[in-house]
């Protein structure tokens, strides 16, 4: 990517610093050293579950732009989307 990154609202997981190649200019609300332990759990409810599940599907393949449950931020809910709930499964760690 050539040109220059204009960020807002963003979290990263545990990265105390943005690591980007290039200019970029931080337009406030961003968090580089955020505790993401509980990737998948989309209701919060502090469990990566059923409901969690539940959502994903709902939304399985409704065409791009549709984003209810699309975890890795794609664009749509899809087999990618599904593995991250399952590969996080469980209680959420405190």
């Amino acid at each position: 990517y050539s040109g220059t990154y204009a960020l807002s609202g963003s979290t990263f997981c545990a990265s105390s610093q943005p690591y980007f190649q290039g200019a970029w200019t931080d337009l406030g609300g961003n968090d580089f050293d955020a505790y993401c332990s509980c990737f998948g759990d989309i209701d919060g409810d502090g469990i990566v579950g059923g409901s969690d599940l539940a959502v994903v599907l709902n939304g399985w393949q409704s065409g791009p732009g549709f984003t209810d449950g699309d975890l890795n931020g794609d664009g749509e809910a899809n087999g990618q989307d599904l593995a991250l709930v399952l590969a996080n499964w469980g209680v959420c760690p405190q």
